[in-house]
């Protein structure tokens, strides 16, 4: 199944000394919480269902914390997986860590990619996002305004009118970060094939709670699963470049 992966950072217009809270690259401190659905039917009787709700974290000294729990159903082969895991970045120390609650585990690594690490989502004074969806495509275009989780959004679309389409609602006071995504795939009978459903239910400015930072010391201390495909991507791109 391809899994989409939608990290954002996010603030609302609130007043006094929470509102000044940031990141040393200008980055609200804020919390948001997302529900995601992805229906996928590339071949019948292969149909899958994956959902997810998370929370995504950042606080002023830089570091962020996202903690999601997914679930993968198989329908037909009545096959089902769940998991809750924390991705964490820690300033402080340069770290990246990744805690399995449901395997008791928990790993440290260096940064390994680009977005390991906090991010700026637009340029400065991007009132419309023009910036900030282009870590999506260039091929976007602007439709419109709307409201997500209280908050103003850009409308930015793409498609060929028939056999795909594609939205996301970016908040430009949110340093553009990506409230809302849908897309619809279809195949030559224009039915269905894939059908992806995101978007932030709520938005928090200031310090996060500290639960959402929690490490646990009693988790068995494993190498993250996923750091020697990092690694070998990161490679292979660096290859291509020279």
């Amino acid at each position: 199944m391809r899994l989409l992966i939608l990290l954002g950072f996010g603030i609302v217009a609130l007043h006094g000394a929470e509102s000044n809270c940031q990141t040393p690259i200008g980055i609200p401190c804020s919390t948001i919480q997302y529900q995601m659905s992805q229906w996928e039917a590339r071949s019948l009787p292969r149909i899958s269902h994956f959902s997810s709700e998370w929370t995504t974290a950042v606080r002023s000294d830089g570091s962020w914390a996202s903690t999601g729990n997914t679930a993968i159903a198989r329908l037909f082969g009545i096959a089902r997986e769940q998991a809750l895991v924390t991705g964490m970045y820690l300033a402080p120390t340069d770290e990246v860590l990744r805690i399995d609650h449901d395997h008791r585990t928990i790993s440290y690594r260096r940064p390994i990619i680009w977005h390991d690490r906090p991010y700026r989502r637009a340029k400065d004074g991007d009132a419309i996002c023009a910036t900030g969806i282009l870590h999506s495509g260039t091929d976007f275009h602007l439709t419109g305004d709307g409201m997500i989780a209280g908050m103003p959004v850009k409308k930015w679309e793409r498609g060929d009118g028939i056999f795909w389409h594609e939205e996301y609602d970016l908040a430009p006071n949110l340093d553009c970060t990506v409230l809302r995504h849908f897309e619809v795939r279809r195949n030559r009978l224009l039915l269905p094939t894939v059908i992806t459903r995101m978007e932030a239910t709520s938005v928090r400015l200031g310090t996060p709670d500290a639960k959402l930072f929690t490490i646990p010391t009693d988790f068995q201390k494993v190498k993250d699963p996923r750091e020697d495909a990092l690694r070998a991507f990161v490679a292979r791109k660096h290859r291509s470049r020279h």
